[in-house]
């Protein structure tokens, strides 16, 4: 059967901010790999590197947590408010424990992440500061992933859109201050460049949840 032109179009209303939403958490890691090469070739090496496992996790936790999403559509659809916010609350409770495992295993032994990735051995201590902290944080895009999805089949596509590009913006101003020392802020390189994504995705996880919070008859 034919789709109509106003379906058309309502769905294009709904998919555009999901999919500027997506690319901009992605956008984080390329943001790290091209500011970081004005700290030098090894620190580019180092963040290509991990953010290959960092972009397939985030894929993970984005994967899960939309399938989580459909069931809450579903059940808004048929007007059961209550069961979508439990099937919310469930797929809350298991991505975040999947990204609690992840994250204490890749902040205990990130040197193990980095012989996997064949990350030549001279790298091994920038290696380690990055991915023990970034990948130390991964707990937060997992959060990320299932509150914003939980939001958006709500039916509020846009408010985790302007979340995203936001944190793109503090991001790139924190790898500023941390590459150069600007803003009162230390000269710490890739160890700066890092605590910036995770401030950045941090700030991200509480809006969101306050979003998620409200965004059911029942708190």
């Amino acid at each position: 059967m034919a789709i109509r032109q106003q379906d058309r179009f309502s769905l294009w209303v709904l998919a555009w901010p999901i999919f500027i939403e997506l690319f901009l958490q992605f956008l984080l890691g390329a943001v790290d790999t091209l500011m970081v090469s004005r700290i030098s070739d090894n620190a580019v090496a180092v963040v290509g590197f991990s953010n290959q496992i960092f972009n397939a996790l985030t894929t993970l936790f984005t994967t899960v947590s939309g399938g989580a999403g459909i069931l809450i559509a579903q059940r808004i659809g048929a007007g059961n408010n209550e069961e979508a916010r439990r099937i919310a609350i469930v797929a809350l409770t298991v991505t975040a424990s999947i990204g609690v495992l992840i994250s204490a295993w890749l902040y205990a032994q990130p040197l193990a992440l980095a012989t996997w990735l064949k990350i030549p051995p001279e790298l091994y201590d920038m290696a380690n500061t990055y991915i023990s902290i970034v990948g130390g944080g991964m707990i937060l895009s997992a959060l990320m992933a299932v509150l914003g999805t939980s939001i958006r089949n709500t039916g509020n596509t846009k408010g985790p859109m302007y979340i995203a590009v936001g944190i793109n913006v503090i991001h790139v101003v924190l790898n500023y201050g941390f590459i150069y020392g600007a803003f009162g802020l230390p000269q710490l390189g890739l160890q700066g460049v890092a605590i910036s994504t995770i401030v950045s995705r941090f700030i991200a996880v509480v809006v969101l949840a306050y979003l998620f919070i409200t965004a059911f008859d029942r708190r």
